[in-house]
């Protein structure tokens, strides 16, 4: 529960203190009392916080028990950072028990100071106040968890549902308690408590089935999922379980084929259907299998019919093709993919890299250029646009994009490594031979990390400088890390490049 930064009813009607609610004639010091409780609250909302937290602390020093001001005072230094002093003040706000704010801006702050065990009673004594309000007792039971005191977290929501009922929010709050602490028997026993309060809420039974799948109970998953289309014979995650169970693991084109009436129903979910093409765009470039990639672009045509002009489609086309060794076709698609949505940087970067296999030197720097337009701070857009300009012999240009490029490669050095390659390659292409050396000085504490093709550009360097020892060395290091280049061989030949 946070604070609510309002001014509370109850405070303009009860500034100070109780005999203020009363009907009796007040003492000049009273109603001066008042207004200058008013005034201070009207520097809060004038954002006059500093005159404020005086006026109030002024107050309280003349009414040094008044919880109204004391929880004005505690705010203030609550939100400042302030915390012992807002904690002082707060308790002494918490004293008036009848007050629900007070007694959340004290636990509020118990919290953040880390004292869960009395925030969490502070949250208890609520919930005898008002025993139908949920966060409270939510609120509680998530300090005991963050304590790992999980019988009281427990305890929190078995009052919550006994007050208030079962809940989805509180069964599921205790099933991953369950789970947490090793008993997924209870977890089940929860979901399925909330299952047989609604028998006919698919989603309820979709929890249900998926925390047995998560526990090994497959078969108890595969009941509720016929459960499911028992009452929708159309849910399309109950279908793909069961196809799922029922598939072939050996033979994912047989999977494939059982696919084809789902895809065709427009009703159901396109990234439903996508998520069941990405691990076989996989399997297709990990084992370049054209076969299964013909069968997936069969379930791509569906797609397009059912779902035509969607970006996801031409996309997962896109890379079956690309993977099955179709560059030409692959184009098309991401082409495709890039006129209805500029947005996807995968997509621009798959384009750019088949311009650059193919060695489209024009192609690829327009396409670069106008990918920079929509990602000017993606590494990879600059890397391919330095490439288009050593290819265009624009080898200044080159250089500027690629010391972008490698300036914000971060933590990914897989991409900073083919970077370092074609940057050390655009200097010794210009006879910039001490630029290169002071670029791979300034990477070589990252050599063990890097692919061989580094190592051996780093050898290059050393060569052009005048290093023929250290060039023999980073070539051998390239060649020990699995660089099977005929050129790397002839390097380590003949001494040289």
């Amino acid at each position: 529960m946070k604070i609510k930064l309002i001014i509370s009813i109850f405070l303009l009607v009860n500034i100070l203190s109780g005999s203020f609610a009363q009907n009796k004639r007040l003492s000049k010091e009273e109603v001066d009392m008042e207004e200058a409780f008013v005034n201070a609250k009207n520097l809060v909302l004038r954002g006059k916080t500093d005159d404020a937290k005086k006026a109030f602390a002024d107050l309280l020093k003349k009414d040094k028990t008044n919880p109204n001001i004391a929880y004005e005072l505690a705010r203030i230094e609550f939100l400042e950072g302030s915390d012992e002093l807002a904690l002082r003040h707060a308790q002494i706000a918490a004293s008036d028990k009848s007050n629900s704010w007070f007694q959340l801006l004290l636990a509020d702050i118990l919290q953040k100071m880390g004292n869960l065990k009395a925030a969490a009673g502070v949250y208890e004594q609520l919930t005898i106040t008002n025993p139908i309000e949920k966060d409270y007792y939510y609120n509680m039971a998530e300090c005991y968890e963050k304590m790992e005191d999980f019988p009281n977290a427990l305890l929190a929501y078995d009052k919550c549902e006994k007050n208030n009922n079962a809940d989805i929010t509180t069964i599921k709050k205790k099933q991953l308690i369950y789970l947490k602490t090793g008993k997924p028997d209870l977890a089940i026993v929860e979901l399925k408590k909330l299952v047989d309060l609604h028998p006919s809420n698919t989603e309820y039974k979709h929890f249900l089935a998926t925390l047995y799948e998560k526990v090994g109970k497959e078969d108890l998953a595969q009941n509720v999922y016929k459960e499911i289309l028992a009452i929708n014979p159309s849910d399309a995650k109950a279908s793909l379980a069961i196809i799922n169970k029922n598939a072939d693991k050996n033979n994912p084109g047989s999977y494939l084929a059982t696919l084809k009436p789902l895809f065709q129903k427009k009703e159901v979910s396109l990234d439903l259907k996508i998520k069941e093409l990405i691990p076989i765009a996989q399997t297709v470039a990990d084992k370049n299998d054209q076969e299964l990639a013909n069968k997936a672009l069969e379930l791509t045509s569906i797609l397009h019919e059912v779902h035509p002009n969607d970006p996801k489609v031409f996309a997962i086309e896109g890379d079956l093709l690309y993977y099955s060794g179709k560059s030409a076709d692959a184009l098309k698609s991401y082409h495709k993919v890039i006129e209805l949505n500029k947005s996807i940087l995968p997509v621009w970067s798959q384009l750019l890299q088949i311009y650059s296999e193919q060695k489209k030197y024009a192609e690829l720097y327009q396409y670069a250029e106008n990918a920079l337009d929509y990602f000017p701070n993606q590494a990879i857009i600059h890397y391919y646009d330095g490439l288009a300009n050593i290819g265009l012999n624009k080898l200044a240009d080159a250089t500027n994009s690629l010391k972008t490029a490698i300036n914000l490669t971060n933590k990914n050095l897989y991409l900073q490594g083919d970077v370092l390659v074609s940057l050390i390659n655009a200097y010794h292409l210009q006879k910039k031979y001490l630029e290169s050396k002071e670029l791979v000085t300034k990477y070589l504490p990252k050599e063990n990390d890097y692919e061989a093709k580094v190592l051996e550009s780093f050898g290059d360097s050393y060569f052009y400088n005048g290093d023929s020892t250290n060039a023999l060395k980073y070539w051998n290091k390239s060649k020990e890390k699995g660089n099977k280049s005929e050129e790397l061989s002839k390097k380590i030949a003949d001494k040289k490049i």
